[in-house]
C-alpha cells in the first residue's frame, strides 16, 4: 500500500465530515469537543509519515479524517443557534407583542387564512390588565420595546394580500412551537430559521424600511411572483382535485390537495411524486431528454442544465426546489453517461455544500434525506432495473421513468417507514401502475397549460387527456388505500 488515489482521500473526507456533522447535530454533541481528537490523529498521522513508504498512505486517510471532522466542528458551532436578550424566541412566552419586520418567505395562502415567515426588527411587549387589575398571563415581567432579530412564523389574514419583501406589522401572542401529537413542530420550524410562532395574528402592511431586507430581494419576489403566476394558469385549465395534483407533479405544491387525497396518497405508498425531492425534478429531466432524442447523449446535458434551471425558475426557485434541481441533474446525468464513480463523488460533494450551508439538514430535514437517497438509488438501483424491464418501450422515458420510481421507492423506504411509521404494503403495486403515467400526466398537462397561456379555449380543449390521466393516478391512488390492510402503522 504505497499510494492512494485522490479520490479515496476525497471519500474519506467527505464520509467523515458528513457523518461526525450527523452525529453533532442528532446527538447534540458540543462540536468542540473533537478538537483534541483531531489534534491527536494529526500528530498521529505525523509520526506515521516518519514510518516506511509503504503505512505512510494511513497517515494519509487519517489525516483526511482528521480534516473532516475538524471542518465538521467548525461548520455545526458556527451555525447552531445562539439565542441571546434580543433574539425572537426570547420573547415567546405567550406575551402580546407588537413586531415590525418584513416577509421573509413566500405567504402560504389559504381558504380561511395565510401564513407569514416574517423576519423581526422590532417588538414591543404589551401587558394588558383584566377585569380583576391583574396582570394578563405571560405579561408579569416590565414592558419592552427595541430590536429583536429571529424569524417567526405568524398566522393570520392581510388585505390586500402581501408578497416577499412587504414590511409589515403583526400583533398577537408570541409563543414558542412545540411538540404537536408525537410530532416536533419546533425542530421543523427551525429548518427554516423559525423560532417562534404567532397564531391568529392581526397582520398589516407597514410603512418603517426594513432595514435587513437583502438587496437581492427584488429578484426573489419577481421568482416567487413567477410561480404564483404558473400556479394560477394550471388552476385557469384544471379543475380540482386535477389542478392540485398536477400542480404537484411539477412543482411539488401539496397545499392544494385535500387533507383526505393527501392521506389516500401516502396510505398507498405514492406521496413521494408530490412532495419536493429529487424524483419529480428528475421525470422532468427524462421528458426533456426524450424530446431530445435527435441529439447525441453528450450534446443534451447542456440544454437540458438549461431548460432545468429555466424548469427551476418556474417554480419560484425556493431553496427545497432548487436543491431538488442540483440532484436531478445529478441522478440524470448518472444515468445519461452511464457513469457511477465520478457521480458517486459529485453527490458527495454536493451533500458537503449544502450542509455546510446548513448543518441541521443532515439530521433533521427529511426532505433532503429522501433527496439524496432517491438520487443514490437512480444511480445504483436504476440500470438494472432497466434491464428488467426492457419489454416496456422507452417512449417518452415511460421506461427510465419506470425504473427511477421504483428505484427511488426502494431507497427511500426504509427512511419512510422509520419517519412516518407507516409501510404502505400496496406500494409495489401501486407505483407500478401510476410510473408508466407520471411523464404522460406532467407533458400532457404542461403542453395544457401553455395553450392555455396563448388562448384559454385551447388549453381547455388540449387539457382533456391530462385531465383523464390525473383522474387514473388520483383512482389508484383511493382505491390501493381502500384495500383492506393497504398500510401497516407502527
Amino acid at each position: 500500500m504505497t499510494s492512494l488515489r485522490p479520490s479515496i482521500i476525497s471519500y474519506t473526507f467527505l464520509l467523515s465530515f458528513l457523518c461526525w456533522t450527523f452525529i453533532c447535530q442528532k446527538f447534540g454533541i458540543q462540536a468542540s469537543l473533537p478538537i483534541l481528537v483531531v489534534t491527536g490523529i494529526q500528530v498521529a498521522a505525523g509520526i506515521i509519515f516518519l514510518l516506511p513508504q509503504s503505512i505512510r498512505a494511513i497517515g494519509m486517510i487519517m489525516i483526511a479524517i482528521g480534516f473532516g471532522i475538524l471542518i465538521s466542528s467548525i461548520t455545526v458551532t458556527y451555525h447552531a443557534h445562539k439565542p441571546d436578550a434580543t433574539s425572537i424566541d426570547s420573547f415567546a412566552d405567550d406575551r402580546t407583542v407588537i413586531i415590525t419586520g418584513w416577509i421573509a418567505d413566500a405567504p402560504e395562502n389559504r381558504p380561511t387564512d395565510a401564513r407569514y415567515t416574517i423576519a423581526a426588527e422590532k417588538i414591543e411587549t404589551i401587558c394588558k390588565k383584566t377585569k380583576s387589575e391583574k396582570a394578563a398571563p405571560g405579561c408579569d415581567g416590565s414592558p419592552y420595546a427595541g430590536t429583536v432579530h429571529g424569524r417567526l412564523l405568524a398566522t393570520g389574514f392581510a388585505w390586500p394580500p402581501l408578497q416577499y419583501g412587504d414590511p409589515v406589522t403583526v400583533v398577537g401572542k408570541l409563543s414558542q412551537p412545540g411538540i404537536i401529537e408525537g410530532f416536533d413542530y419546533g425542530k421543523y420550524l427551525s429548518l427554516r430559521d423559525i423560532y417562534a410562532t404567532m397564531n391568529r395574528a392581526s397582520v398589516r402592511e407597514s410603512k418603517q424600511e426594513p432595514v435587513t431586507r437583502p438587496s437581492s430581494w427584488r429578484m426573489y419576489r419577481g421568482l416567487y411572483a413567477i410561480r404564483t403566476w404558473f400556479e394560477t394558469q394550471v388552476q385557469n385549465v384544471f379543475p380540482e382535485p386535477q389542478g392540485a395534483l398536477l400542480l404537484g407533479l411539477l412543482t411539488g405544491a401539496q397545499s392544494g390537495l385535500p387533507e383526505h387525497l393527501s392521506n389516500d396518497f401516502r396510505t398507498a405508498g405514492l406521496s413521494h411524486i408530490v412532495a419536493v425531492s429529487g424524483y419529480n425534478v428528475t421525470i422532468v429531466l427524462l421528458i426533456l431528454s426524450g424530446l431530445l432524442f435527435w441529439l447525441p447523449i453528450r450534446k443534451r446535458i447542456l440544454p437540458l442544465a438549461l431548460m432545468l434551471i429555466a424548469y427551476g425558475i418556474l417554480t419560484g426557485g425556493s431553496p427545497p426546489v432548487m436543491r431538488a434541481v442540483i440532484m436531478g441533474i445529478l441522478g440524470l446525468l448518472a444515468i445519461l453517461l452511464g457513469r457511477q464513480t465520478t457521480p458517486r463523488l459529485t453527490v458527495l460533494w454536493t451533500a458537503f455544500a449544502m450542509v455546510l450551508i446548513r448543518p441541521i439538514a443532515i439530521s433533521d430535514d427529511v426532505s433532503f434525506q429522501l433527496s439524496f437517497l432517491a438520487v443514490i438509488g437512480l444511480m445504483e438501483l436504476s440500470p438494472w432495473l432497466l434491464k428488467v424491464f426492457n419489454i416496456i418501450p422507452d417512449t417518452l422515458g415511460i421506461r427510465t421513468s419506470l425504473a427511477a420510481t421504483i428505484a427511488a421507492l426502494i431507497m427511500t423506504l426504509p427512511l419512510t417507514i422509520f419517519v412516518f411509521r407507516q409501510l404502505s404494503l400496496v406500494a409495489p403495486f401501486t407505483n407500478l401502475l401510476v410510473a408508466p403515467l407520471i411523464p404522460i400526466a406532467m407533458l400532457l398537462g404542461f403542453i395544457a397549460t401553455a395553450a392555455g397561456i396563448l388562448w384559454l379555449p385551447l388549453g381547455l380543449a388540449l387539457g382533456y387527456p391530462a385531465w383523464a390521466i390525473l383522474e387514473l393516478i388520483i383512482l389508484i391512488a383511493e382505491t390501493g388505500a381502500k384495500v383492506p390492510w393497504a398500510a401497516v402503522k407502527f
